[in-house]
């Protein structure tokens, strides 16, 4: 066994040192966009082939940067994605900015002595869609293109339907880069504290900031940082009090660092420490906006309604939006996108006039439109499924994932969630793509333009019809069925849905908010995706499994945070029985069990060794544990949840003793491990699932 693992290690160092020649290869590409040059995205060697095959009949030329680049090392020490990935949002804000707006801003005495540097921090504060993320976008800007070429600048926009960008541990590793980006001397020493530090994980925010933050730009350093935190109130809010505090030590010495912090009005519960080296408030509103408003409603106008061509129905239109915008941005674009929908203009107007002022009611109108009208093609039920996927999951699903959970749900094989967003509710969500699909779609956008810059290139390049009947066999542009699938189904994988805005997942998650034919209430949404994962989950234990293992490893991934988020009194007693019906299963079932203790592997590891790790017996606080558990002890307590024999005596067992809750899950993974046929390296891993229930129980 030994030798085995030794072989197992050797094949892994093989395959990282192929991962790193392809990594350092991969980033540079010819041509205009400095972030391609940059960027190193780890590909498998096999897609990394095809794509190097790509990109050399495109006529793009290879070459690899020095192993020595900074900015490698800081990149893979930090585990940061892309650079096109992390400048993303940003780059999209900049081509969405209506020319001349956010631009009054840089006249406000308080921007204009942050921006001088008289005083290190500044806060931006409004009102959801008012347009602060904007205002921000163009703050970066605007210290970027300084003349004081010593300032770099790193900037970190948050979201709290989106996990990984809440957390201000991670924004803070994404300004590392891009400040190295800026700057060549903070960059080596970036990367040479990333070579001293301990793995990533076992950093902590403090330490980053000391490390990388305060030590680099102390009184006595040449450089400048600037930081723009964007959505600060959505950041994690343990995070948040550690940054603020970090802040006000730092800001008490002489720094040179300047922050902007950006967020809705309650953010100032928590920035009020930092006062005293404020330049002061910018609070946004409809009176310091309303020529931008103005400027946006005739901009969305000609998107949206231009195709009318009636005599002064823009003077009628306009004129209402920017009666009604009350500085806000995101109900202009909303309310032009549910207009343009309707054909008739006397309808038109009569939406118009009927128009509910403010953002939740915006949404109530939208929503109960969608209930209206669903169709046979994208039922009401199928939207709520939809929704409620958003507005649960810690990070934003794949267009592949919500398709494979609302089939599943619906029992609809036909659901296609791209149709049903195009249909119903294309104003309120959004796509975002990621890894090898974006990897790919800027290279075909610098190969066009190559081309284009070079028409003769392009003809060269180009195929001529030269009539005759077509056949499958002659042309390579054809796909068999079944390379055509893989390919869709990695585009969809590689495709996140996104709420189009923080609001939207407030509303979704509104206490006020009840149950109707497209959404769910906030409780009954929690319920139902626990008991959805727990249904999918048991579909693992039939004897021809019914759920794709992808469908079904991300039920198991994400089952005992739901139960940990699901509060007790939010559900009926049935519901309980329910749930406790589910977990039996879960952690009982002799086929459900021989399924769990297979080797489970994805393309990013091997999911059920870090998701269903319980932790040690001596660890009865463990969080998975506890989820469980009390729901265990919720059904112990009362007498009038009924439950099967069976499942009654287990929760009264468990109850008395914690640590026998996966001793039977135990006994299936040891006996499934020493009974199986499987090769050296599967068996490695089922041991290794073994042992990890095996000391998380006491007999």
């Amino acid at each position: 066994m030994a030798m085995q693992i030794t072989e197992i290690n050797n094949v892994t160092k093989q395959s990282l040192a192929v991962s790193e020649t392809t990594n350092a290869a991969v980033g540079q590409i010819a041509g205009d966009a400095k972030e391609i040059l940059s960027s190193k995205i780890i590909l498998p060697f096999e897609p990394y082939m095809g794509y190097r095959m790509f990109l050399l009949t495109s006529g793009v030329v290879l070459k690899a940067p020095s192993a020595a680049d900074p900015l490698i090392t800081i990149r893979k020490h930090l585990q940061l994605p892309s650079p096109q990935e992390i400048s993303r949002e940003h780059r999209e804000k900049t081509k969405k900015l209506v020319p001349g707006t956010a631009t009054w801003i840089f006249d406000q005495e308080a921007f204009l002595t942050w921006s001088e540097g008289r005083k290190p921090l500044l806060t931006i504060r409004g009102s959801p869609g008012c347009g602060k993320s904007y205002l921000s976008t163009m703050a970066v800007t605007h210290q970027r293109q300084k003349s004081e070429k010593q300032v770099a600048v790193g900037y970190h926009y948050f979201h709290d339907n989106d996990e990984s960008k809440r957390s201000i541990k991670n924004a803070l590793c994404a300004m590392i880069y891009q400040l190295a980006e800026q700057n060549a001397r903070y960059a080596e020493n970036a990367a040479q504290k990333c070579e001293q530090s301990p793995n990533l994980s076992a950093v902590t925010l403090a330490s980053i900031w000391y490390d990388f933050f305060a030590s680099n730009f102390d009184g006595d350093s040449l450089g400048k940082a600037c930081l723009v935190f964007d959505g600060i109130d959505e950041a994690l809010q343990e995070d948040l009090a550690e940054l603020i505090s970090l802040l006000h030590e730092s800001l008490m010495t002489d720094t040179h660092i300047q922050v902007l912090l950006v967020g809705r009005p309650e953010m100032e519960a928590v920035t009020s420490p930092l006062e005293d080296f404020s330049a002061g408030n910018i609070d946004v509103s409809s009176t310091l906006n309303s020529a931008d408003i103005s400027r946006f409603v005739d901009y969305s106008y000609g998107v949206y309604l231009s195709k009318h061509k009636i005599r002064g129905l823009r003077l009628t239109v306009t004129t209402s939006l920017r009666e009604k915008a009350n500085g806000m941005f995101l109900w202009v674009d909303l309310v032009c996108q549910e207009l343009a929908k309707i054909k008739n203009v006397k309808v038109l107007k009569q939406h118009l006039d009927n128009m509910p002022v403010g953002l939740f009611a915006l949404y109530e109108r939208i929503f109960s439109r969608m209930a209206a009208i669903g169709s046979d093609l994208n039922p009401p039920t199928q939207l709520r499924e939809l929704f409620c996927c958003l507005s649960q999951f810690k990070e934003p699903p794949s267009v592949y994932l919500l398709n494979q959970v609302i089939q599943y749900a619906t029992e609809d094989p036909e659901f296609d969630v791209e149709s049903a967003i195009a249909e119903a509710c294309a104003s309120l969500l959004s796509y975002e793509e990621t890894g090898q699909l974006l990897f790919r779609t800027k290279i075909i956008s610098e190969t066009n333009q190559t081309q284009t810059r070079d028409p003769a290139q392009s003809n060269n390049n180009s195929s001529t019809y030269t009539g005759g009947e077509e056949h499958d066999s002659d042309s390579e542009s054809f796909l068999d069925e079944d390379t055509d699938q893989r390919e869709v189904q990695n585009r969809q994988k590689e495709t996140l849905v996104k709420v189009r805005h923080a609001s939207v997942g407030d509303f979704l998650n509104s206490k006020a908010l009840k149950t109707s034919a497209v959404l769910f209430s906030r409780e009954d949404a929690a319920f139902h995706t626990v008991e959805l994962s727990l249904r999918i989950i048991c579909e693992g234990g039939s004897t021809s499994l019914t759920v794709s293992e992808d469908l079904w490893l991300n039920a198991m991934t994400n089952v005992f945070d739901q139960l940990h988020n699901l509060a007790e009194g939010a559900i009926s007693l049935q519901q309980t029985e329910t749930l406790i019906e589910g977990l039996w299963q879960l952690f009982n079932s002799e086929l459900l069990g021989k399924y769990i203790s297979r080797h489970h592997s994805t393309s990013h590891g091997y999911p059920l060794h870090e998701t269903f790790d319980f932790g040690f017996n001596t660890n009865l606080g463990h969080d998975k544990r506890q989820a469980v558990q009390k729901w265990i002890e919720k059904a112990n307590d009362s007498d009038v949840i009924h439950l099967k024999p069976a499942t009654r005596e287990w929760v009264e067992n468990v109850a008395k003793a914690p640590l026998q809750l996966l001793v039977p899950l135990t006994k299936i993974c040891i006996r499934e491990w020493l009974h199986s046929d499987a090769q050296p390296f599967e068996l490695y891993w089922r041991y290794r699932f073994a042992w990890l229930c095996l000391v998380a129980v006491s007999t």
